[in-house]
């Protein structure tokens, strides 16, 4: 069972390809689009996203505050909480928790980074900024924001154990 769900955990993450296809055909020359007087991920429907991710093996469900997924390979939960207006996503959290605190594994690391360049999984450039911002935060035990090609990310990595990522489309 836990082979099984780290192996669809990995078909999820291998290579961007998922992200790419969700992205790539709706996006313009906006790096956002107006989604109900708010700023969205353009061409990123949030139901597009929970089908892949259930497919993938992530058991999703609407709660009070949006949609949300969970996935649990062996001892490390990651969870996924969507922001959708006019059924696109304007933000989205994603937590990676595990008992054992002393690294970040290239599992925990691929699973944010590939989350953080969703909004841009069709652009290298914003996609190797991102990831350069990301990976040497992971282990600082600390609070930080940054803005990254219009959207806002803060990410709270005070304990390597509980690792949480909040992205959000944001006027410039």
């Amino acid at each position: 069972m836990v082979f099984g769900v780290a192996v669809a955990l990995v078909a999820l993450l291998g290579g961007g390809a998922g992200g790419y296809a969700l992205v790539h055909n709706a996006r313009k020359n906006s790096d956002r689009a107006n989604c109900g007087g708010a700023q969205c991920i353009p061409g990123l429907k949030g139901e597009a996203l929970l089908a892949v991710l259930t497919k993938q093996g992530f058991a999703c469900a609407d709660g009070d505050s949006g949609p949300g997924c969970t996935l649990r390979a062996g001892e490390t939960e990651y969870e996924l909480h969507l922001d959708i207006r006019a059924e696109l996503i304007q933000g989205y959290s994603v937590t990676v928790t595990s008992p054992d605190g002393r690294e970040v594994s290239e599992t925990k690391r691929t699973f944010l980074v590939w989350f953080a360049a969703l909004p841009f999984s069709d652009d290298p450039a914003l996609v190797s900024e991102i990831e350069q911002w990301l990976v040497p935060r992971l282990t600082g035990g600390e609070n930080v924001t940054a803005e990254i090609g219009g959207y806002r990310y803060d990410l709270q990595a005070e304990r390597t154990r509980s690792l949480r990522l909040y992205v959000k489309a944001e006027y410039s």
